[in-house]
């Protein structure tokens, strides 16, 4: 209910791209194995391409906006070819600037922008239940309540 409250669409196709810290890369696989399940075109960073690769995991490389290298996010996002953004950064100066410029981009141009792991594995849930179908939302049973 709450992404459907946000009126960004789920979007069930095209790119994702993906930059996160050297810590969560491990954990940032499966993510990125689904998307690719799901059709999706996958373009991450260099040092974030590089485990994906080595997880057997086919995926376009992408600069950082800091890096002055085509293409970066932003580039990618005006041309259509991003529909999902996944930024997981460190907190440092470079990182902070260029998500900040991918966030700014995103909310223009109404393209979903997660900065958690957590926030990943929803989002892929949501694209994996938008494929299915239409989706319905439904009141939570909580058992602990009483009507």
């Amino acid at each position: 209910k709450a992404r459907m409250a946000t009126e960004i669409p789920v979007n069930t196709e095209g790119g994702a791209y993906v930059t996160v810290r050297s810590a969560d890369k491990e954990n940032v696989v499966p993510v990125v194995r689904e998307l690719l399940e799901l059709g999706f075109t996958v373009h991450a960073t260099p040092g974030t391409a590089d485990v994906m690769r080595r997880h057997g995991l086919t995926v376009k490389t992408a600069y950082r906006i800091a890096d002055s290298q085509q293409p970066d996010a932003l580039n990618l996002m005006r041309s259509g070819k991003i529909q999902f953004v996944v930024n997981i950064p460190t907190i440092s100066g470079g990182a902070v600037r260029d998500g900040n410029m991918m966030r700014r981009l995103a909310v223009e141009m109404n393209i979903p922008f997660v900065t958690t792991l957590s926030g990943a594995k929803m989002e892929v849930a949501a694209i994996r239940a938008a494929k299915r179908g239409p989706t319905i939302p439904q009141r939570l049973k909580v058992s602990y309540i009483k009507e």
